[in-house]
Parts: structure tokens; sequence; C-alpha cells
């Protein structure tokens, strides 16, 4: 929106920026210079609202037919009262500016000033170059910036101005907002001094290191990367000419040839510093060959026409650069397969081949036709066949994909697949037993994150991963106690003995509702499938002591969930330092603050309590009556807590209420008074709640805890409709620091009272818990946070429960909702060209593909289509290991092409080169760890990447 509200930003302080101490400079004179101004405010331009071309920015790109308006440009409230072209007043998106001035002389010119004032968000080129780029185009969603002359200014180097007409092009995002302005000001500097390049990597700024090819990588026959190593002028590299292919021995290549098209890429590569956002970047130029490389010969390069962004060509020991090509030799992320292997008695295997080519798209596929499974230790083809078309162009990867069926092999080796005209997968196994080596690391990665053990964590159960003995006075109560709803006369500073649990993954706080999810999957996997697990099978300190490892690791973090439960039943919400901490635990010199009750957390503690109850009363009673003892305690707790309540302010009109809900809200739900009764009726249409399931920001209004008895008549709702998690809104950090991930619940807490509800009745079967845990129940398992929304879980017990008592009908429609939900994602699955519903969403894709296999195990257990939901589980488990857009195993410690930087501030902090083993990878997302940081820059007319290629190994 328009606003006189100051707001500055200096739009090369880029997220990516190193350490000052290592940014180049290029140095200019220091002579006093008189400022002019190339570009006054209130200029006229010429504009677009469609982008004709993907040269729009360039110098040479014909914007005659463009109209022509004069800045402040724009529509909607502004203080200027701007002058508005008509056809701007139909902007909403993006609009598109081009300026053409004249400068006489650059060589007086010591440095420039650009200055911008937008609603929302800009990003500028200078002669087809980029030079400035606002945040907001890291994240367009819900965004709308404020107009202020100037919110942004970025000094730009002056080479980059040529004697004669420039252009400055500049475009104005305005997704998310109701109005637009636009304005800029260019101007020379007054003064001599250091002038950064923008754009480029600021360990390569300075302008007198020539660039240089770091290598070249062939994609396939017809398409080569040449990757540089530092930022290059990019208009000029993929013009005709700039690249020139040659060969000795390949007669099609035997004069020079130039290639029939070229992108680019920008990609990050490592970080030597994630929490700062310090990046290593590699620059690619893509060339697609008019003819196809063949096997054993020999290329040059020969890049004459590239330049870096100040105008320096290549060093002498770049040009020409060589490559000798052998598909039969070539890996690359182009052949996707699961990279720790596929069961054997697996009802299909795949094999995947796409490729994307930055700014050129989609990878051409024409002429792959073969493929063939190769034993990798006897070079011997064991099967062949034609690849098939999964999908042209897909939206999400960017690729055109296709699939080759392996499924008829099932001998146990060692094997990869070869794609003549493309080159070999990474070598993968196929076993029976392979899916036993992922097991054993995932569920070591726990072992490995234990806060305060007595001895540390380490050898002879890890090697080389180890720390100390850490965070031995966990915690402290907060000064924030006094304000919960729940204080009991704790007092601020106190000590409770919080020590053991498992740290989070980026910081080494505790969290209860975190830990609930993890304890339910642990759980309810040795539940499903106790015959998989055994005593002594993950070397773990307790391993030998007639328990399964799986229990003594659950255990561990059961003994510390008790602590967290307070004498009055309820649970604290979590302990944590106040800021985050970026050492290895031993070394965390903070202390650990205890933070608020919530109802929400402690009904999930009393549902984890109630699964442990009964899945540990085999091997430890005494333990198993002190679980069932937590759980009830849990229970009486929330039970005290009752209110009904909406989160949006109700408006009374004569005899009936209407609700009025923000757009975030479920639609269609309205309040109706009854006629006589002060009492409230719920109806949601839409989806089928039979109550509402969001509650979201706003006022709270409550009712009477005492509704008349005509208010369930209907049968819509019943008492238990409509319960807030307490606090209101949830849980809320301290305003004072950081204090961790809040994970608030602002959705309500019902589920997780029909998830205790329904574990206290399946471990005890008292029928009073099953009429509770039927009274929340949910007819949709849907929700994308593991921490607030629970409904699957209780709808699991209720699934599961066996007593005599037990509502068969109930039951019945409960196992329906997961054969259901499984035959959705079975059919969103077919679909994609990775035969895996991934779900693109802000926490990332991959880490759900687990997710997703144990929705379809979840329908297999309750269907007869027993082939198709299990072969799509482990088809799931296929994408994440490496069969998906980026080949990438998205979990440590497995595959070829590894994670290295996984969120893990263990891993970051101890000196050993690959992480800690067995982390789940997020993955892709839409606002990816680093990619609106760099490539929304560089593709601002696509914005940027397809969503599945969003994610960069550099710290999540």
């Amino acid at each position: 929106m328009f606003t006189p509200f100051p707001r500055v930003f200096h739009g090369l302080r880029q997220p990516f920026r190193r350490a000052a101490a290592f940014a180049s400079i290029i140095l200019v004179s220091s002579l006093p210079l008189r400022a002019a101004v190339l570009i006054p405010a209130h200029s006229e331009w010429r504009y677009s609202l469609l982008r004709s071309s993907t040269n729009w920015a360039g110098i040479d790109f014909d914007d005659s037919s463009w109209e022509a308006c004069t800045t402040l440009a724009g529509y909607g409230s502004s203080p200027d009262d701007p002058t508005l072209p008509a056809t701007l007043i139909q902007c909403y998106g993006r609009c598109y500016f081009r300026k053409a001035f004249h400068v006489a002389d650059t060589s007086s010119i010591a440095g420039l000033t650009l200055k911008i004032a937008s609603d929302n968000a800009a990003i500028a080129y200078l002669n087809g170059v980029f030079v400035h780029n606002d945040s907001m185009w890291k994240d367009r969603y819900g965004h709308d910036w404020d107009y202020d002359p100037w919110n942004a200014e970025t000094n730009i180097n002056p080479r980059i101005l040529r004697p004669g007409t420039n252009v400055l092009a500049v475009a104005v995002d305005n997704f998310g907002g109701s109005d637009m302005g636009f304005d800029a000001q260019l101007e020379t500097a007054g003064h001599g001094s250091g002038i950064e390049i923008p754009g480029a990597d600021p360990l390569r700024k300075s302008d007198t290191a020539r660039p240089r090819i770091v290598r070249i990588t062939p994609e396939r026959d017809t398409v080569v990367r040449i990757t540089f190593n530092e930022e290059l002028n990019f208009q000029r590299a993929v013009k005709p000419g700039a690249i020139i292919v040659s060969s000795t021995n390949d007669p099609a290549f035997a004069t020079n040839v130039t290639p029939v098209r070229a992108g680019i890429e920008v990609r990050p590569i490592s970080a030597a510093d994630p929490w700062t956002s310090t990046l290593v970047i590699e620059y690619d130029v893509i060339a697609v060959l008019p003819f196809p490389m063949v096997n054993g010969s020999t290329y040059l390069f020969s890049c004459t026409g590239v330049t870096d962004i100040v105008g320096w060509g290549l060093a002498p020991s770049s040009v020409p650069a060589a490559v000798s090509y052998d598909d039969t030799a070539m890996r690359n992320r182009n052949i996707k397969v699961n990279q720790l292997g596929y069961r054997a008695d697996a009802p299909l295997k795949y094999a995947y081949l796409g490729g994307y080519l930055g700014s050129l798209g989609a990878m051409p596929v024409e002429g792959i036709s073969s493929w063939h499974l190769v034993n990798a230790d006897t070079r011997a083809t064991v099967l062949s066949g034609a690849w098939a078309l999964r999908a042209t162009n897909d939206s999400d990867s960017g690729e055109t994909v296709l699939s080759a069926d392996i499924s008829a092999w099932a001998t146990p080796g060692r094997y990869y697949v070869h794609a003549p005209g493309a080159g070999c997968s990474p070598v993968f196994e196929i076993r029976q037993t392979v899916h036993n080596d992922l097991l054993a690391l995932a569920a070591r990665s726990f072992y490995l994150s234990r806060c305060g053990t007595a001895g540390g964590v380490g050898p002879p159960y890890s090697s080389p991963w180890h720390y100390g003995v850490c965070h031995a006075n966990d915690g402290f109560h907060h000064r924030s106690v006094t304000n919960s709803p729940f204080w009991r006369g704790e007092q601020p500073g106190a000590y409770r003995n919080l020590r053991g649990g498992w740290h989070d993954a980026a910081d080494y706080g505790k969290y209860v509702i975190s830990a609930m999810d993890a304890l339910w999957s642990l759980l309810s996997a040795y539940e499903s499938h106790p015959q998989n697990f055994v005593d002594g099978q993950f070397n773990i300190p307790e391993s030998a002591n007639g328990i399964p490892d799986i229990l003594d690791e659950i255990r561990w973090e059961l003994d510390w969930l008790l602590k967290m439960q307070d004498a009055d039943g309820g649970a604290y919400h979590k302990v944590c330092t106040k800021d985050w901490c970026e050492t290895l635990p031993e070394d965390d010199p903070q202390d650990k603050y205890i933070l608020g009750k919530t109802t929400y957390c402690t009904a999930a503690l009393g549902a984890g309590m109630a699964m442990a109850a009964r899945v540990f009363a085999p091997y430890d009673p005494a333990a198993s009556a002190r679980f069932l003892d937590a759980a009830t305690a849990a229970w009486a707790f929330v039970e005290r807590t009752r209110r009904v309540v909406t989160n949006e302010w109700a408006r009374a009109s004569n005899s009936s209420f209407q609700l009025q809900f923000s757009t975030r809200s479920i639609h269609g739900v309205w309040l109706a008074a009854d006629t006589g009764h002060t009492g409230v009726n719920y109806f949601v249409a839409s989806r089928g709640y039979v109550r509402p399931r969001g509650f979201y920001d706003g006022a709270i209004v409550a009712f009477s805890n005492a509704l008349p008895s005509s208010a369930y008549s209907t049968g819509l709702i019943t008492q238990y409709d409509a319960f807030p998690s307490l606090p209101a809104g949830g849980f809320f950090n301290p305003p004072d620091g950081k204090y961790g991930g809040e994970y608030g619940d602002k959705y309500g807490d019902q589920d997780e009272r029909a998830w205790c509800a329904a574990e206290l009745y399946r471990t005890t079967g008292d029928d009073a818990y099953q009429q509770a845990a039927l009274a929340f129940a949910s007819r949709d398992l849907s929700g994308w946070s593991p921490y607030a929304h629970n409904t699957e879980k209780g709808t699991w017990a209720l699934a599961n429960a066996a007593w005599p008592n037990v509502n068969v009908a109930a039951r019945a429609q409960c196992r329906g909702q997961f054969v259901t939900r499984a035959s959705n994602v079975l059919a969103a699955a077919k679909a994609k060209p990775y035969r895996a519903e991934y779900r693109i969403q802000f926490y990332g894709t991959a880490g759900n593909e687990a997710i997703i296999a144990r929705q379809l195990m979840n329908g297999y257990l309750f269907s007869s289509n027993t082939t198709e939901f299990l072969s799509y589980a482990l088809l799931a488990i296929d994408a994440q290991l490496g069969a998906n857009a980026l080949a990438y195993p998205y979990l440590t410690g497995v595959g070829t092409y590894r994670i290295m930087r996984p969120v893990s501030n263990i891993s970051e902090h101890d000196g050993i080169e690959d992480p800690v083993p067995g982390l789940v990878i997020n993955g892709p997302a839409p606002a990816c760890n680093y990619y609106y940081r760099l490539d929304a820059a560089r593709y601002p007319d696509t914005f940027g990447y397809p969503l599945a290629r969003r994610y960069f190994d550099v710290g999540e």
C-alpha cells in the first residue's frame, strides 16, 4: 500500500553477502566529482503490462510498441496523487518499465546510485545487467510493500554505462496488493568511492581477476554445461558466437560449430557460513549443440565471447577448454534412481531420466530411446528396454521426464542404469533387506540427538560423531510463568530438573508437541510391525537389556516428558534457550527456560503416555503404570478447561447470529440461535466437517459453558465442539528473545483431545474415553502441520481399537477414512512423473515422502487393495532416496549425491565433514532456503526455478 512512512532498503545488501572482510571492491579515482542526475524523478518512461520478450531488459530491445507514462506511475491511494495511465489501473501482477537516456562521456563517472520508490517491490537492469533486487522478490506471497521515495537505494558499478544510449529497465511486482506505484532516479556519485559490483559473488568482485572455467559437464550428447567461477555478463554469454566448439576426432565438429541455443543458471554450491547466508556460487552457461557428441571423442570449447560483469574476458588458461565424451562412464543427476536400493520383491521398480537447463527449461530428450540395467561389478547388461514418456515440461520439476521399468529384475546385486546418449545413474543395490539399513540409519539419529547424557554421546555407540556432557541444568522457569492461565505458584527463575530428551534439529531446545509427533510415529510403527524391532538392533547403550532397542530409545524421551508434566497434570510447552546457540551442545553457555503450559501439549502428552503404557506393559509393568497415571492426569487437566468459544466477533441480529470470518477461516460456518434460547448451533457446510476446524486470528468471544440441550438437538455438534487451545490462540514466545520454534496451535485443541481420549480408550477399554473420542472425532484427516493437526492420530487409535465394547460402526468409518485418503494419495502419485505424491509447502517437500508412504501403508492395512498401496508406498521411499527431480537422497548418510549441509546444529559445529547420518531433509519448498536470494534476480520473468527444484545443499 502507499504510505508516507519512511522505509529505506539497501538493495545490494543481499542475504548471500560474505563477511565484510572478504568483500572485494573496485577502486576508482578519489578526486571529488560533482553529482549529476542522469534520470530525474517524474520522467517519461515506456511501460507494458506484458513481457513481450525474454530480453525485455536488454539495451537492444525494441520498446516502441510500449505505451508512455510519466512517473510517479501507478494507481490506488498515494500521498503524491500520481498521474494514472488508464491501462495501469488494470495492473495486478507485474508491470515492466524502460527508460532510455544518453551519456556523452562515461570516463569521469566514479559511481552511480539508483533510487527507487515502488509498491510493491522492484527489480532493475542497467543495459541488460542485473543491478537491483528488492528482497520482496525472494518471497512474493503475502507481502504488500509501502511506497515511499525512496524505499530502495543501490550503488551501481559505473562501468556498466556506455557512451551514448543507455537503458534502465525495471519490473515492479504487485502480487498481494490493491495499489501500485513506481518512480526512479539515477544519479552519478558525488565522489570517487569503493563501488560494489551488484549481483556478483562477494569473494570475486575485484575487476582485476579474469573469469575462468571451473568445469565442463556434458548433460547429454547434445547439451553441455560450462561452469564459471564468477558472475558473467549473461546477455553476452548467450549470444551466437560467444561459444565455439570444435573437435579433432569427430568430423561433425571438424570446423568451428556454434550452439543452436544457450542459456544460464546460477547455483550456490556450498555455504561457508549458512547462519549468515555466506555462499559460494557458481555460474553456468548451458549450450545446446547442433550435433550429438560421440563416445571416445574430445571437444574443445572456446568461450572468447564470454566476459564477466565488468567486461573482462576469460583467463588464458581457460581458453580453449577440453572435454572427453563417453556416456558409458558419464554419471550425472539426469538419471535418477533410489540410491540406497530396491527391495528384490518390490512389485514396481523404476529409474527416471530428465534434466533442467536453467533459462532454457527442460532438457530435450529426443534421440534418447533405450536403457540398459548393468551389473556394476561385471559390467554385464542384465535387462534392457525403451524409455517411456511420463511428462512433458512438467510444471513442478521443469523437466520432460522418461521412466524405465526395471521391475522384472530381482536378482540381488549392485547395478546402474545406462542410457546411451545421456549417461549412467548412480550405483544402487537390489536386496531384499535393503530397507533394514534405512531403518537402522534413521533410528540411530535419535541417539545422536540425546541431551543430558551422563557421559555424552559418542564411541563405542557412534563414531566419529560425538559430543560431551551437555545441558545438565535444564531448566529454569521463565518470568512469564506468572502470566499463564495455569500458573499455580511457580516462581520465575526457580529450577526444575528437565535433563534428558532429544535436541531439536536447529537448536538445542526440547519441545513437547514435536516430541509427541515423533513418538507417535515410532510407537505406531512398533505396534503395527513389532516383529521388525529387536534388542541389540541399533547399538545404543541400552542394547542387550532384553527390550527392543527402539523402545529403549523411546524410553529416553518418555522419561524426559514425565518431567515436563506438572503435578496438576498440565504439560509445559518447551524448555529452550533465549537465543539460538551456534556451538556444540557441551559448549552452550545459555540457561534454558521453561515456557508455558498449553492444553494441546497436555492432551498430546496424555495420548503418547497412553500409547506407551500399553506398549511397555510386557517389558516393564511399573513403567507402564507410571505412563498410564500420566495419561489420566493429562486428561483430567484438559477436562477442567472446557470452553465454548469462537475466534471472531459474533453479531446478533434478531434471532440469528452470523459469524464473520477472516479470509483464512473455513468457509460456510454460521451461527444460528435457537429461537427462545441463548445457545448456538454450529453448521459447517464445507468439506463435511461436523464442527469448526479452524480458530484463527481474531477476537475471542466466550459463550456460556452450560448450553441448553436444544443446542445439540440437531446432532450437528456435541458438547465437545469448538474447543480452542489455551492459552487463547495457542502458544506465543516471550517478546524478549527468540526462544526457538514457537510451535503454536491456533487451530484449537479438539484434535489433541480426541487423540488423548482415543489412546486412553485403546489402552484401558473404558467406554467413557471412547465416547469422548468419538465426540471430538473429525471426518477429515487433512492437516499440514504435525504439531497443530493431530486428527489422524486419534482416528488411528479408534481404527485399531479391539475391545469388546468397541463401536464397530465408528471403527469401520475410521478405517474407511484411511483407505479413502490412501486412495486419493495413490491417484495423485500415479499422475506425478516420479510416481510420488509430494506436497510442495513451506517446510519442504522431500521430508513428507515417508509420511506419504505411511499414509499408503495405513490404507494397505485396512484394504484389499494391498498390491498398489504397498507398491506406491515403496515408490514414495524411492522418491525420498534419489528418484526425484534433483536426484538428492533426502536423508543424510545415503547415496552418491549426498546432502552435506542439513539443518543440524551438531553437524555444523563438530568439525566432521559428513553430517550426522539418518537426518530427514526437508528439501524443496516454495520459499527455498536460498533460492530467492539468488535466482529470482536472474529469472525475474519466470519467477525462478520450478517448485520441485527449489533446494540447494547449503544449509536449510
